[in-house]
């Protein structure tokens, strides 16, 4: 187990103040469908009352997701990131947002190909977790409905997995992934033009670059153009 406290460039407070607003969504279609449900004067179908319940809990799940974000970005605000590092597996990772995944790839084909003999590795769980999110949010964004969005892990010699997301994207510009993920960008020209789902990939670089990895973007992979991050292998981080 490592704890680690990193030091960063603080997060533009506008990156918070997206998230709040985004969290609003969710809040008022939890209120509305709830208020619906208890209408007396109404005898809803039980079908009608599953696919109610089922949009709640969707919605709770997209709120939990931002609520995660809102937490990282106000440690990263105060200029300091805790990295709670265990062994972990990286298909436990991607279990532990399988409902939140379900949410963010719903009009795409989620397809999860991990090889079986994938070495364990040093993770913060809830970071490197939300990180995936991001960037299956991002790539979702550019890809064709019914499109499928790849999440997939390789073993970079004997330090480090290197997991994918990838997509068959329609269009991301090389030039405009590639200055959100740099580490000379601050947070401040990361914003610009851009809206909370792009300032989401310069947090994926304080997350990844806090467990001594990286995270970069690459145009073309036989499953699209996709976004890769590193992270280290069980017994190859230094003390």
């Amino acid at each position: 187990m490592h704890d680690q406290q990193a030091e960063f460039e603080p997060l533009h407070p506008q990156f918070a103040r997206a998230i709040a607003r985004e969290m609003r969504i969710p809040l008022t279609s939890i209120k509305g469908l709830a208020s619906t449900l208890l209408q007396l004067d109404v005898d809803w179908t039980e079908g009608e009352k599953r696919g109610f319940l089922e949009t709640i809990k969707h919605e709770a799940d997209r709120l939990n997701y931002l609520i995660s974000g809102l937490v990282y970005a106000a440690n990263i605000g105060n200029n300091k990131l805790n990295i709670h590092q265990v062994e972990c597996q990286v298909a436990d990772i991607l279990r532990s947002v399988k409902n939140t995944l379900a949410i963010l790839t719903r009009h795409h084909r989620l397809n999860i190909s991990l090889p079986h003999d994938l070495p364990m590795v040093l993770a913060d769980q809830v970071g490197v977790a939300h990180v995936v999110l991001v960037l299956v949010e991002n790539t979702c964004k550019y890809c064709e409905e019914d499109s499928p969005i790849v999440i997939s892990a390789e073993t970079l010699g004997l330090s480090h997995v290197i997991v994918s997301v990838a997509g068959r994207a329609v269009h991301i510009p090389l030039s405009y992934a590639s200055r959100l993920l740099d580490s000379s960008a601050d947070a401040e020209s990361a914003m610009t033009g851009c809206n909370l789902r792009d300032f989401g990939l310069a947090f994926c670089r304080h997350v990844i670059t806090a467990h001594g990895g990286k995270v970069w973007f690459e145009s073309y992979s036989s499953d699209g153009p996709r976004f890769r991050f590193a992270l280290p292998v069980t017994g190859n981080v230094k003390e």
